[in-house]
């Protein structure tokens, strides 16, 4: 079933190189809610019609996020509207980069909704410690889908990766991966954590590679649960994943799950 009264949202940068869904560039004095009226950040629309705003984004809406560079303009969104899908232009075209803009505060997103599907982005330069999620983190999110979506090049958190997934949540990875977030003495920076019971997770056709870590085990995937816990890992890569820890397991290590 679709919802008839479903509700499409764009955004932009400033230009229209490479550009699928938007004929203008971005500008958030635009109302975004047409092609050619997109607003230039996903926080915008999110702030105007989000739960924070008029509160009319609903199940079944889509935002769609043309190609280009949102450099600075995006962080620490909490996505909790259930059923909503947020469109990239591609991996290689729709690039948030945060640029390690804060000491040690910023992650692209908390996701607590359930049925949400993220799509053809590319997530890079975010950083968050405390134990946080260096760039997402899922808490309790049902039936979440990431689709060629790619996680590179973000600094450590404070015994984290840079996917943390949470609070009994089930979680499908198609394509995409998180590679290449480096760690440093006494934290973590790794791939995908999945801590706690009752977490089910997939991973296909998906990439963790040149992950490290000095603190935690498993640079590129760490599981840690009971035997509700599930992962299912189909046609993936682990490569070059570096573990400077007592627990090890460059690769994977699994606690328990």
């Amino acid at each position: 079933l679709t919802n008839a009264s479903a509700a499409d949202y764009f955004v932009n940068d400033n230009s229209t190189t490479n550009d699928i869904f938007c004929t203008a560039i971005g500008n958030n004095a635009n109302n975004g809610t047409s092609a050619s009226t997109p607003k230039a950040t996903l926080t915008a629309v999110w702030n105007t019609y989000g739960p924070a705003g008029t509160n009319v984004i609903s199940s079944g809406d889509n935002i769609y996020i043309d190609a280009g560079l949102y450099f600075q303009t995006d962080a620490n969104l909490v996505l909790s509207v259930n059923g909503i899908s947020i469109i990239g232009a591609g991996s290689d075209f729709t690039i948030f980069d945060n640029n390690q803009s804060s000491v040690d505060a910023n992650k692209w997103a908390t996701i607590t909704g359930d049925n949400i599907t993220i799509s053809d982005v590319y997530l890079t330069g975010y950083n968050y410690g405390f134990g946080g999620a260096n760039v997402i983190a899922i808490n309790g999110a049902l039936n979440l889908t990431f689709n060629n979506v790619m996680i590179n090049e973000n600094k450590p958190g404070g015994g984290s990766s840079s996917v943390v997934i949470t609070g009994a949540s089930t979680v499908t990875f198609n394509g995409g991966g998180s590679n290449c977030n480096p760690g440093s003495v006494s934290v973590a920076g790794g791939g995908v954590n999945i801590e706690g019971n009752g977490n089910v997770v997939s991973f296909n056709n998906y990439t963790l590679s040149a992950n490290e870590k000095d603190y935690q085990g498993g640079s590129g995937l760490y599981i840690l649960g009971n035997n509700t816990t599930l992962v299912t890992i189909t046609n993936s890569i682990f490569s070059n994943n570096i573990n400077g820890s007592n627990e090890g397991g460059g690769a994977r290590f699994i606690a328990d799950g």
